[in-house]
């Protein structure tokens, strides 16, 4: 799940660390980012389910190490994939395709 949220407009501020849970409130104390805080204000979620209901924290940290945490957001991802057509010729190899069908 792609995340995106409006750059911290401190002139200290030095990085993100992003937090989810599956429950509010959502604990900080390990962010989903690992080790190395971002330093742009997206992130790619890859560890979620489909139909899971996440809830989501940002924390925008200054030089000094302060910390200043965003309100709790939701979402929810979804499948998302693209239609597509398929032809299927069951007529034996012997027979030529019907006009428009790949072989």
């Amino acid at each position: 799940m792609q995340l995106a949220w409006s750059p911290n407009a401190e002139s200290d501020l030095a990085v993100y660390n992003v937090y989810r849970g599956t429950s509010t409130p959502v604990a900080t104390t390990t962010p989903i980012n690992g080790s190395s805080p971002l330093t742009s204000a997206s992130f790619l979620d890859t560890g979620v389910t489909n139909g899971t209901t996440y809830f989501y924290v940002v924390s925008a940290v200054e030089h000094e190490r302060n910390n200043a945490a965003s309100a709790t957001v939701s979402a929810t991802p979804t499948a998302s994939t693209p239609p597509f057509s398929v032809n299927v010729n069951f007529q034996d190899d012997q027979t030529p395709p019907p006009s428009g069908l790949r072989t």
